[in-house]
């Protein structure tokens, strides 16, 4: 087997591990989710729009679909 035939597999296995998981992995996004908007949330939303993008490694073109999204949830709970 060579080396890329190895990653290539580590590939697979790191994909299927997470599709079993992701369940687990979900839950423990929202609770961070959670734990910043209690944290930082309350007083200030752009705050915790900002604890979020620094502690998610959210890509730059991301963002500004994220933080609308955000807002326009908050809007329809508000």
């Amino acid at each position: 087997m060579t080396s890329r035939d190895k990653i290539e597999q580590l590939k697979a296995d790191l994909t299927r591990s997470l599709e079993q998981n992701s369940p687990k992995y979900r839950r423990a996004i929202i609770r961070e989710l959670d734990y910043l908007f209690r944290k930082y949330g309350t007083e200030n939303f752009d705050d915790f729009i900002e604890a979020i993008q620094r502690y998610f490694d959210i890509p730059a073109s991301a963002k500004a679909t994220i933080v609308n999204e955000l807002k326009q949830t908050q809007q329809q709970i508000g």
